[in-house]
């Protein structure tokens, strides 16, 4: 009997979330929260880079659509042009680096804007506190334009709405939100993730981050569907850890929530949705074999953030190494990679200390140049990094971003995602 109630207890929990989720959804079909999310959006120039793209791809044959490559522009913009993850937030008095003292009340305004949960940090300078409220509004998080991936996805999403893409807001139980975009060309849902710049990468959480999937949810204005198996190539096992409802309550719950938001929608609407779903089964039940681009960790917040919740992957160490440029090199300009690794996902970042003022070296990437300033570092994360200026960046670029933390102000930052990089011959400090 004790277990039987601890199961209801669950469900009723279970229950909460769903109908909480699902109503969030809702705002993002408000008009005015479009319009405001469109002010912030370059549409022009994302869709002018979208169709110089689409027309390189019918040239070479591709079946494309236009919304798709407006959707991968629109997903570069908000991950390296307007948003920002926070890990700690900067002292708002000082500027300096704060640490966490734990959870605060929030304030009326605060809670207006959906943050019930406020973090606290205590500047290790000035020793004033800074507020960090955690919104769960998409207008109010157009403002700050800050968070982890609850405040990224939420505002992504509405973004996706804005520009007319049909979306759908992803919540994984085991703690990580992200988004879906449904393509007319493909005729299936694309999983995005806007903190990690990422399109078309399903098995990334399972298989890249490690991560032990339960439940993942996703909703949409007029639909919810169980997608936990677009997520998971080991359905087993996901089934073995689903121990918050019965399965058959699952199902019926969320038939429930459909059947009731669908009471005002077309008969020719429903009929799509039912096509979709019967499209979505088939693609669950297919065989999945995870790509290069799902076999990373996570890339967003810092390492020890991420080694603590486990989602940094399993790949090679590699030694971090200060490279230097000998007198010829300063004399040339031309700093040249000597040997490729089997390393996957360096890191090479600027070293204030090591900059060279009077040198801007041409290194070299695949027989590629990019110009760049001064020494710089190896260090083992998931991603390739280095500083340089934007318009001298080879194609492969995904996009740029803020320089990370002791690099020089007014450099861009840009990020590379290839295991095909050489590392770096020449003089070592």
């Amino acid at each position: 009997m004790l277990s039987v109630f601890i199961l209801q207890q669950s469900e009723v929990t279970f229950f909460r979330k769903v109908k909480s989720s699902f109503d969030h959804v809702l705002m993002y079909e408000d008009p005015q929260l479009q319009e405001k999310a469109r002010t912030c959006i370059p549409l022009p120039q994302l869709r002018e880079k979208a169709e110089r793209k689409l027309k390189s791809a019918t040239q070479n044959g591709n079946k494309a659509d236009i919304l798709d490559y407006l959707l991968l522009e629109l997903l570069a913009w908000f991950k390296f042009d307007f948003f920002q993850w926070v890990d700690s937030p900067k002292c708002d008095f000082c500027g300096g680096s704060t640490r966490n003292l734990g959870m605060t009340e929030p304030s009326a305004s605060e809670v207006m804007f959906g943050a019930s949960r406020v973090e606290n940090y205590q500047c290790q300078q000035c020793s004033r506190h800074t507020r960090f409220p955690r919104y769960n509004h998409p207008g109010k998080l157009l403002e700050t334009r800050r968070g982890r991936c609850g405040e990224w996805a939420n505002c992504f999403t509405l973004c996706c709405r804005a520009v007319g893409l049909e979306s759908r807001y992803v919540l994984d139980w085991t703690d990580h939100v992200w988004t879906e975009v449904y393509s007319r060309s493909k005729q299936r849902w694309l999983h995005c993730d806007p903190c990690e710049n990422a399109c078309d990468r399903p098995l990334l959480y399972e298989v890249g981050w490690k991560k032990k999937l339960t439940y993942v949810i996703a909703f949409s204005k007029d639909d919810v569907q169980d997608v936990t198996w677009r997520y998971s190539a080991k359905h087993q096992e996901v089934l073995a850890r689903r121990t918050q409802c019965r399965e058959k309550w699952l199902l019926n719950v969320l038939a429930k929530f459909r059947e009731q938001r669908q009471q005002s929608v077309s008969e020719s609407r429903k009929q799509e949705l039912l096509d979709r779903l019967v499209a979505e089964i088939v693609e669950f039940l297919s065989v999945k074999t995870a790509g290069t681009g799902e076999k990373v960790g996570r890339q967003t917040g810092s390492v020890e953030w991420r080694q603590a919740r486990g989602e940094m992957g399993d790949y090679p160490q590699v030694p971090s190494t200060v490279i230097s440029l000998n007198e010829r090199e300063k004399e040339t300009k031309v700093y040249v990679s000597t040997h490729c690794v089997t390393y996957s996902f360096h890191i090479l970042v600027i070293t204030s200390y090591a900059i060279s003022k009077f040198c801007t070296p041409v290194i070299k990437f695949n027989q590629q140049k990019i110009c760049s300033q001064g020494a710089v570092q190896c260090i083992n994360t998931q991603r390739v990094l280095i500083s340089c200026y934007r318009d001298r960046v080879i194609p492969s670029l995904i996009g740029a971003s803020r320089p990370p933390t002791g690099s020089p102000v007014g450099l861009p930052t840009f990020f590379f995602s290839s295991a095909t990089f050489c590392t770096f011959g020449g003089h070592l400090l």
